[in-house]
């Protein structure tokens, strides 16, 4: 999922990483302002600026996740935070930041045939060879709070889906 595949614009420099849907070119484009070009950019700032002027979805210890609009578009935002020392020298020498796992993770549930959000882009800021900060993107789908205690019909529905997750061996933390 990180090679250059037709589907898929990867661009380096010393600065950031950024991988993202080329479906999507002129919303990442947009994000970034039209820069004369995303290679020569400092991508993480102008992600700052989009998430503090955005509707606050979470502002967690660990990440931040906003809702946006872009053109016509609404996104999701997440920001990766580092709140520590030894956090930022762990994450600076990890192969996979934890918006690539994110990244990673919605095309495994897309693949797996999954209603789940379409990823867009994941952005890494780095310097150098060393990570810091990351980004993932992804469309917003508008949804409704589940109630499981209230309607049995959820709760079977809700059944089936981690029952489909396990088969997948796909699992996840929060679900308890």
């Amino acid at each position: 999922m990180f090679k250059n595949a037709s589907q898929f614009i990867k661009i380096q420099n010393w600065h950031s990483f950024i991988l993202y849907d080329k479906n999507f070119d002129d919303i990442v484009k947009a994000i970034f302002k039209n820069s004369l070009s995303l290679e020569q950019k400092k991508l993480a700032p102008i992600l700052d600026q989009i998430i503090d002027n955005s509707d606050m979805l979470k502002d967690g210890t660990r990440c931040t996740v906003v809702k946006t609009k872009i053109g016509p578009k609404v996104f999701v935002i997440k920001r990766h935070k580092i709140v520590s020392l030894w956090m930022r020298l762990k994450r600076a020498f990890q192969k996979r930041s934890r918006a690539r796992k994110n990244w990673e993770n919605a095309h495994h549930l897309l693949l797996n045939h999954f209603l789940t959000p379409k990823p867009i882009a994941m952005i890494e800021e780095r310097f150098g060879p060393f990570r810091k900060r990351s980004y993932f993107i992804m469309e917003y789908i508008a949804g409704k709070k589940l109630n499981l205690k209230g309607d049995p019909r959820q709760f079977e529905r809700f059944k089936k889906l981690i029952k489909k997750l396990h088969q997948c061996h796909i699992t996840h933390g929060d679900v308890k």
